[in-house]
């Protein structure tokens, strides 16, 4: 199944539940915002081999992409928030 395929059926999944349509709106206001923005043009294709970086964990020890690569693949994920 396409990745569209599965977004759709948890779209509708989404619309048919107890979601007040107000939280639909807003976060379809916010999709065609993100959209717009050409935000998913400048993202990297799947695939694509990340440079090497370092960050801090949640534990506020430090943690390299090499490092998670050693246990087998890694995949990076990045949630916007507006906190």
């Amino acid at each position: 199944m396409a990745l569209s395929d599965t977004l759709e059926e948890i779209r509708n999944a989404f619309e048919a539940g107890a979601t007040p349509r107000e939280d639909i709106r807003i976060l379809d206001a916010h999709v065609e915002f993100l959209s717009a923005s050409g935000a998913a043009e400048q993202a990297l294709p799947e695939g694509t081999v990340a440079p090497e970086f370092a960050m801090p964990a949640t534990t506020g020890a430090t943690v390299t992409l090499s490092d998670l690569r050693a246990g087998g693949p890694a995949v990076l994920v990045w949630f916007r928030g507006n906190w």
